[in-house]
């Protein structure tokens, strides 16, 4: 990205993840008083929006922001300084900044649970900090009236040292596999350790497709590039959890979350702070464990690779969370796997190992995957394929719109084994792409019952892009959009900025109808979009 916008952008990431990572780097004292002078600049003890714009634009330290028209900037710095600004007086202190946003005090902390790909199975995790793992931590769930005991296994990962982590990361990750589960059953569970105890969970076991019985429906929560306050990914994972607490209908099976997680890694040289495009601030993924945990202790979140989350090998993302990549003959590390869920069989690529070749470990995978799922159709009988980078955007961040080297390598796959949908991120945007084949548009929609587009039988799956889900949207797009652009928006399209942001909601109703809505965070519902495949 190296343009005046992508310097901007890169810049603003940085210091949305410096301030995420603020109370935790407070014993690094000198290097957050550099950080914070260099945002005061007229040293008068407090920095505003106005300052931070000003030093964006700064020449001397190498005018991230270019001279423009452009009003997008002032409302994503504003609801920055908003985020940090203790008492909400416009001004960021030194105190507000060191202390927003607060960590947990907790010292077992982000629960999640995951699917493991056996249907009488969870996987729950969960973080303790500190340099030393805590022995004899135990996971107890209450399986028929008893209380059942489930060991815990522990790992923790290397990074380099750091100004803002001088010893690297200091902390361990539990995992235990819990059995003996009913689908669509709730279990009370807790965790017991000598790091402190955390009682009153549930989690919810969702439903599997069975043999002679009727296919249950699946709601999955789907979504990309969320991270914490990047600027929004805490506001729209704040509507997500309302949704699923709404219960009925609103309530999530699974969460999907594919690629570009926390954004701890935002890939820019900032020399004057001495950081590198290589460098990762680990605590942006603590923060982020602590806010998805509320839903995430509840569901299955299950989670993808994005370019963002390849810092230091990925070292991070192969370790917080646990998919099932062996049960479906994946790879070490949740690169790429796939799992079933109800009527949806779903499929987890990368875009950031090598697919050039169909010898490629990953493209055989994905052609052996995709042959079970196709010989299971009866059983579960819609196919989802997810990757972080898309095939198609007319965003024009996206350099490759027509012919980019996802589309030529993974197309034909897709198509040959009749894929139903597409869902990416990366691009900052929602962006819906009809039903297409190299470029070419192979199915219009109709009009259904309820007013939306519905897509009978295409002989291709629609894409969705929806990289709307918290980081920053300062997108462009193609002029004039493309016949295959059914549907796109992004910077507030001429409303609230906020109105643009939020996740997508995807329902396999039955073996013949599938939907998927947009659900903004915001606006009284001009933006919007839902659409329907039947078959």
């Amino acid at each position: 990205k190296q343009t005046e916008c992508g310097y901007y952008k890169d810049m603003v990431r940085f210091l949305l993840a410096a301030a995420t990572a603020a109370t935790t780097v407070a014993v690094v004292s000198g290097s957050v008083q550099r950080l914070f002078d260099f945002l005061d600049v007229d040293k008068d003890g407090v920095f505003s929006t106005d300052e931070m714009m000003q030093r964006l634009s700064d020449k001397e330290h190498g005018q991230m922001l270019a001279a423009s028209d452009d009003t997008y900037p002032d409302v994503m710095l504003a609801a920055l300084v908003e985020t940090l600004d203790a008492d909400q007086d416009g001004l960021v202190t030194l105190a507000d900044f060191a202390d927003s946003p607060a960590q947990s005090n907790e010292t077992l902390q982000q629960v999640h649970v995951s699917l493991t790909g056996q249907e009488s199975e969870m996987l729950v995790m969960f973080v303790t900090l500190g340099s030393d793992p805590v022995p004899n931590s135990q996971v107890q769930v209450q399986i028929d009236g008893s209380w059942q005991d489930f060991n815990t296994t522990f790992e923790t990962y290397s990074v380099p040292s750091r100004w803002w982590e001088p010893e690297g990361w200091q902390g361990w990750i539990y995992t235990a596999k819990v059995g003996g589960l009913e689908q669509g059953k709730s279990y009370p569970y807790q965790i017991v350790s000598p790091a402190g105890n955390r009682t009153n969970l549930t989690f919810t076991m969702p439903r599997f497709a069975a043999e002679g019985t009727a296919l249950p429906p699946t709601h999955l929560g789907v979504w990309g590039d969320m991270g914490t306050v990047a600027p929004l990914g805490f506001k729209v994972f704040d509507k997500i959890l309302a949704d699923h607490q709404a219960g009925g209908d609103s309530a999530f099976n699974a969460t999907m979350l594919f690629g570009d997680i926390s954004y701890a890694g935002i890939d820019t040289n900032f020399e004057i702070l001495n950081i590198t495009s290589a460098d990762e601030w680990e605590h942006v993924w603590d923060t982020f464990g602590e806010q998805i945990e509320p839903l995430a202790s509840q569901v299955p979140f299950m989670v993808g690779v994005g370019n963002h989350d390849m810092f230091y090998n990925g070292s991070a993302f192969a370790t917080r969370f646990h998919m099932p990549w062996e049960q479906s003959q994946g790879v070490p590390g949740n690169f790429w796997y796939s799992f079933d869920i109800g009527s949806v069989h779903v499929i987890s690529s990368s875009s950031e190992h090598d697919y050039s070749s169909p010898d490629s470990p990953q493209m055989q995978w994905l052609a052996a995957d995709l042959a079970k799922a196709t010989a299971n159709r009866d059983k579960v009988p819609w196919i989802v394929f997810t990757i972080h980078k898309p095939m198609y955007s007319s965003d024009m961040d996206f350099n490759h719109p027509l012919t980019s080297p996802e589309q030529m390598a993974f197309e034909p796959f897709l198509l040959e084994h009749g894929v139903d949908l597409v869902l990416v991120g990366h691009e900052h945007c929602y962006e819906r792409i009809h039903p297409v084949v190299n470029g070419s548009v192979t199915d219009h929609p109709t009009t259904g019952p309820d007013g939306n587009d519905v897509y009978q039988s295409p002989s291709a799956p629609p894409h969705v892009v929806i990289g709307s889900a918290g980081a920053l949207q300062e997108e462009s797009w193609m002029k004039p959009q493309p016949e295959w652009s059914a549907v796109r928006f992004a910077n507030g399209a001429g409303h609230f900025y906020t109105d643009t942001f939020g996740y997508g909601s995807l329902r396999a109703h039955n073996a013949t109808h599938l939907s998927v809505e947009f659900v903004p965070i915001s606006g009284d519902g001009v933006i919007s979009d839902k659409f329907w495949i039947t078959k």
